[in-house]
């Protein structure tokens, strides 16, 4: 049993399903609610938005601890400060695909809310685990000149400048 547990544990897509549920779990349920049990102001408006004010206190207090999740547990990689910075905007395509399989399973397809909603944080696991990969963990090594040179994310992070903000 210890060897199937290490060995699935081997995979990062297994670790960050286990990471990500934790991270969902701590960051989008348990803080909010505490914080919506503390707070008297439940939401806050900018122009025609609304948001929820619990929700968005855990998101900001949970996301250091998502990170490390990310780079110790899930890609085992080194953290970086630019990365760390770079983490946040992750969220943005996550947020928008939610909002889309919500549409269609919720609107279109007429399914039940908790369906529709347990759909929709499903569907974009993948393409996350491939986003949030290029964010934390650069891309494969290549040996360019006889010398190895990393490739992550566009070079929006360097790994010359890694090296000089290492934590």
């Amino acid at each position: 049993m210890k060897d199937f547990i290490k060995k699935l544990l081997s995979k990062e897509i297994i670790r960050f399903l286990i990471g990500g549920g934790v991270n969902t779990l701590m960051g989008g349920i348990l803080i909010p609610l505490i914080f919506r049990q503390i707070l008297t102001t439940q939401s806050i408006v900018i122009g025609s938005i609304t948001l929820d004010l619990p929700l968005t206190i855990g998101y900001l207090i949970w996301f250091t601890f998502a990170y490390f999740i990310q780079v110790k547990f899930v890609f085992k990689t080194k953290f970086y400060w630019k990365r760390y910075c770079i983490y946040p905007f992750s969220q943005i395509p996550n947020y928008l695909l939610n909002q889309l399989f919500l549409y269609l399973f919720g609107t279109l397809a007429a399914l039940p809310h908790l369906v529709s909603y347990v759909l929709a944080a499903l569907c974009p696991i993948p393409i996350m685990f491939v986003i949030i990969r290029l964010i934390v963990k650069p891309l494969k090594k290549n040996i360019v000149e006889g010398k190895k040179e990393e490739k992550n994310l566009d070079n929006l992070v360097k790994p010359e400048d890694d090296k000089k903000e290492q934590h």
